[in-house]
């Protein structure tokens, strides 16, 4: 069984999305993205000088997304653990040692 080039553009993106799955890292999955876009170059029948800088450019443009994103404070790890840190709190009673419930 032989793979064409899309075959081994789509698998490479699965593991690469299996990798980001266990590991946390969105960086992972932005290169599973430009794997993703040099599969759908190849499905159109471009040929490998073709693929690798859609892969590149993809990736790239892809990583400084999640960059800007996480210097823009949308960090969704950090949301998901501490869901309350930064948030405004509406206390309804008070407890007589003066703490609340």
């Amino acid at each position: 069984m032989s793979f064409s080039d899309h075959h081994v553009w789509l698998i490479c993106s699965g593991a690469l999305l299996l990798a980001d799955v266990f590991l946390g890292s969105c960086y992972l999955a932005a290169t599973c993205i430009g794997c993703c876009a040099a599969a759908l170059f190849s499905c159109f029948n471009y040929g490998l000088e073709w693929q690798f800088p859609a892969f590149a450019v993809v990736t790239l443009v892809s990583c400084m997304t999640v960059r800007y994103l996480k210097r823009r404070g949308f960090d969704t790890e950090a949301d998901l653990q501490n869901p309350d840190i930064g948030k405004c709190v509406m206390v309804d009673d008070w407890t007589p040692q003066g703490t609340a419930f």
